[in-house]
C-alpha cells in the first residue's frame, strides 16, 4: 500500500458515514488486523472529482485478505465519501464513463459495431452487467447493427436510444391536402402523425410533435386541437422531435380548409337546400310560406353578415326576401324580429322595411315604393337581370343596412335596444302557391367587434343623398356631403324651388328620438339678399310632413321669419317664433349666426306627438330658444305615431352647411 495513504479503524462503517474520505484512502475495521486472513475493508475509491467536496456519495466497500483477493462479507455496511458516483461502459476494453441524469446514467453518441461486447462497472471496477447487441432487454431494443447511439442505463438495464432521423411521417385516415374545419365554432382534432424509423418499427411514443399555422398566428392549437376565425386555406407545420435528444428529425406541412358554418338554426330546416357548405354555400328555400333563419352567430349587439341574392328567375307579386335580425337562433317570426329588403310585385319590386314582426304576418310592413328611386346615389337594383349583394350591420343598438356595398338606411328599433339579436334570412313566398325563385351565395360573417366597426366605416361614404321627386332635385349637383353633415354650393343660391335642392340623411327615426346639428349661412341668392332654410320631419310609411320649421333671412342680413307647422297627416297647426326667437338672441338673429339645432320626439300617445324645439347660438349659450309643438294625427294613425320618421333638408336660394348632425 501506498505509505501515504491514510487507514481509519473503526468497530463499524457507519462511524465514518459523513466523514471526508479522499481518493485512495482505506477504511480497515478494527479488531480483525491480526486474523489469519489479515482482512481489512477497502473503500479503494477511484475517479474522485477532488474540486468537488460537496456531493456524498453511496459506495460498497468490500473485504480484501493478505494475498490481495478480494471478497464480500456479512458485515458489510455503507459509508459515504466526498466527490459524486459514476458508472462506466465497457466496450471492447474501451471504458467510458455514464453520466447520472433524472433517467439514470447516460452516454450519447457511444460508437458501436455489431457483435461488440458491452459491460456496465461500478466506480470500484466491480463488474455489474455484460450485454450482448443482439440481445432484448427487459423491453429495450439493443441494436444488432453498427452506428452512433445514446445509452441510459436505468435499474441496471440499458437502454439504448436508436436514432431517429430518416423516419417516415404519415397521417392515418385523412385527406391531408384538404382537411375541413369548421370557423370559430369546431374544434377539430388534428390528425395525428404515425413515425416509423427506417427499419420500421414504430417511434410514435419517442417522438414529441410541436404544430404551428404558417397562416393564422392567432389560431389557437394545444394538444392536438385546433381553432382559428380565419376563413380560408391554412398552412400546418408539423415538426417532430425526438423526446430524448431533442432533435428535429422530420418536418411535414398539410393543409386546412377553414370554412364558416352558415346556419344556425332555422324555422323549417326541412324547407331549406344547403349545399357544398365548406367551398360554396348555396342556399335555396323550399318553403311555400314564411320562412326564417339564423347565421351562424351567437346572439350579438355587433355583427356584419352579406350575402349575394341570385337574380330573380322571375318576379312574382307579392313575395318578400329580406335580411333580418332575430331575437331567436331559429329565425322564426313569431318570436320577434325587424327585417329589411324587397317586396316583389309582378311589374317590379321595392326596397320595403318592417314593422316589429311577431306573427307569421310579416306583410306588416312599410313600404316606400319609390323612396330608392328619390335618391341619386341609390344602390343600383335590378333584381331580375343582375345579382344583389345584401348586408347587415349592428353596432351597438344601430343597424346599417347595404345594398352593393352601399349604405341605404340605418335604424334603431325600440324593441331592440340593449338585446343581442342573430343576422338572418326571412323570405315569405307570397300567395301564389311557388317558393321564392333565387338562392343565397356568397355569404361573409364578421363578429369580431371592432372590426365589424372597420366594416362599416370602410363602406360608408356619407350617411346623406339627394332627395326629391323630380330630376332638378338630383340633377343639379347643388351639395357635397361628408359623414356627419353636407354643403349647399354657390349654385344652390340660384335655386328659386326649396323643393329642387332636398338632402336627407340615409337615417330612420324612431320612437322618442333626439336630432342635433348645426347650420352655417355661407350666401344668399338675389345678390346675397334672401334666402330660406326649411326643415321637414316626414313619415316613413306614407312620405307624409309631420312637422316644418321655415326661417327666412332678409336684406339686412338677419332672420325675419321663424315658423313651425304641422300639415298632411293630421290638424293644420303653425306657430310663428320669430319675435320670441329674436327676443332670446337680444332683439335680432343675424346670418352669421352658428346655428344649434335639436329637435326632440318628447312625448307620444295614441293619437298625438308632441315634438320640441331649441335654437340656439352655438358660441354662445346664452342665447337659447325652446318652444314645443303638438302634432294630432287623423283617422288609423297606429303605425305612425311613433313610427319611422326621415328629415329632408330644404334650400331656396341659399348656400350653406348643416354639420356635426347627430342622433339618438
Amino acid at each position: 500500500m501506498n505509505a501515504n495513504n491514510t487507514w481509519y479503524y473503526a468497530n463499524d462503517l457507519s462511524t465514518y458515514k459523513d466523514s471526508a474520505l479522499s481518493m485512495n484512502d482505506f477504511l480497515a475495521i478494527k479488531g480483525f488486523e491480526n486474523q489469519d486472513y489479515n482482512l481489512f475493508v477497502s473503500l479503494d475509491i477511484q475517479n474522485i472529482d477532488a474540486s468537488n467536496k460537496e456531493t456524498l456519495i453511496e459506495v460498497q466497500p468490500y473485504y480484501v485478505n493478505k494475498d490481495g483477493v478480494r471478497s464480500y462479507s456479512k458485515y458489510t455496511k455503507l459509508a459515504s465519501a466526498v466527490g459524486y458516483e459514476t458508472k462506466f461502459i465497457i466496450v471492447n476494453d474501451n471504458k467510458t464513463p455514464l453520466t447520472k441524469t433524472e433517467d439514470g446514467y447516460k452516454v450519447e453518441n457511444l460508437s458501436l459495431t455489431a457483435g461488440d461486447k458491452v459491460s456496465i462497472v461500478d466506480s470500484y471496477g466491480i463488474k455489474e452487467n455484460d450485454y450482448l447487441l443482439e440481445t432484448l432487454t427487459d423491453g429495450y431494443y439493443v441494436a444488432p447493427r453498427t452506428g452512433s447511439y445514446d445509452f441510459i442505463l436505468t435499474n441496471d438495464q440499458i437502454k439504448v436510444n436508436k436514432p431517429l432521423s430518416g423516419s417516415i411521417v404519415t397521417f392515418d385516415n385523412y385527406d391531408e391536402t384538404n382537411i375541413p374545419v369548421v370557423s370559430d365554432e369546431t374544434i377539430l382534432l388534428l390528425p395525428k402523425a404515425k413515425v416509423t424509423d427506417p427499419e420500421n418499427i414504430d417511434q410514435t411514443e419517442n417522438v414529441k410533435v410541436e404544430i404551428q399555422d404558417l397562416t393564422d398566428t392567432n389560431a389557437i392549437i394545444n394538444n392536438g386541437n385546433f381553432m382559428s376565425n380565419k376563413v380560408g386555406n391554412h398552412e400546418l407545420k408539423y415538426t417532430f422531435i425526438d423526446k430524448r435528444t431533442n432533435d428535429v428529425i422530420a418536418e411535414k406541412t398539410i393543409n386546412v380548409k377553414v370554412y364558416m358554418k352558415i346556419v344556425k338554426d332555422a324555422s323549417d330546416i326541412n324547407t331549406m337546400e344547403l349545399t357544398d357548405e365548406a367551398n360554396n354555400p348555396v342556399i335555396k328555400v323550399n318553403n311555400k310560406g314564411v320562412f326564417g333563419l339564423s347565421f351562424n352567430f351567437e346572439a350579438s349587439q355587433n355583427y356584419y353578415a352579406e350575402f349575394e341574392l341570385a337574380k330573380f328567375d322571375s318576379l312574382i307579386n307579392n313575395q318578400v326576401v329580406g335580411i333580418s335580425n332575430n331575437l331567436t337562433a331559429t329565425g322564426t317570426p313569431t318570436e320577434g324580429l325587424y327585417w329589411e329588403g324587397f317586396k316583389t310585385n309582378n311589374n317590379g319590386w321595392e326596397i320595403a322595411t318592417s314593422k316589429y314582426v311577431t306573427s307569421w304576418d310579416i306583410n306588416r310592413m312599410w313600404a316606400p315604393s319609390d323612396l330608392a328611386n328619390k335618391r341619386k346615389n341609390s344602390p343600383e337594383l335590378d333584381l331580375k337581370n343582375k345579382a344583389t349583394k345584401m348586408a347587415v350591420a349592428r353596432i351597438g343598438d344601430t343597424f346599417y343596412y347595404f345594398y352593393n356595398d352601399k349604405l341605404f338606411s340605418v335604424n334603431e328599433y325600440p324593441e331592440l335596444k340593449g338585446i343581442s339579436t342573430y343576422p338572418g334570412i326571412i323570405t315569405w313566398a307570397g300567395d301564389q302557391d311557388k317558393v321564392i325563385p333565387t338562392s343565397f351565395s356568397k355569404f361573409n360573417f364578421i363578429k369580431n367587434s371592432e372590426d365589424v366597426k372597420n366594416k362599416v366605416e370602410g363602406l360608408v361614404e356619407t350617411y346623406f343623398d339627394y332627395y326629391g321627386c323630380w330630376d332638378d332635385s338630383r340633377g343639379n349637383d347643388f351639395a357635397t356631403f361628408n359623414k356627419d353633415g353636407f354643403t349647399w354650393k354657390e349654385n344652390a343660391t340660384t335655386n328659386n324651388n326649396q323643393n329642387g335642392s332636398m338632402v336627407s340623411p340615409l337615417i330612420n327615426l324612431w320612437n322618442n328620438f333626439e336630432v342635433n346639428f348645426d347650420l352655417s349661412v355661407n350666401k344668399l341668392g338675389d345678390n346675397d339678399g334672401w334666402g330660406k332654410f326649411v326643415m321637414d320631419i316626414r313619415t316613413y310609411q306614407d312620405r307624409k310632413t309631420v312637422a316644418a320649421i321655415n326661417s327666412t333671412i332678409g336684406g339686412d342680413r338677419n332672420f325675419y321669419e321663424g315658423e313651425m307647422f304641422a300639415t298632411e297627416v293630421g290638424s293644420q297647426t303653425s306657430t310663428k317664433f320669430i319675435d320670441d326667437w329674436k327676443s332670446a338672441f337680444g332683439g335680432s338673429v343675424s346670418r352669421d349666426t352658428i346655428l344649434h339645432f335639436n329637435v326632440e320626439l318628447t312625448k307620444i300617445t295614441d293619437n298625438t306627438e308632441t315634438y320640441q324645439f331649441t335654437i340656439s347660438d352655438k358660441n354662445d349659450a346664452t342665447k337659447t330658444y325652446t318652444f314645443t309643438e303638438t302634432v294630432t294625427y287623423n283617422g288609423d294613425c297606429k303605425y305612425l305615431v311613433g313610427g319611422p320618421k326621415y328629415l329632408i333638408f330644404k334650400s331656396q336660394k341659399l348656400a350653406g352647411t348643416v354639420s356635426n348632425f347627430q342622433y339618438k
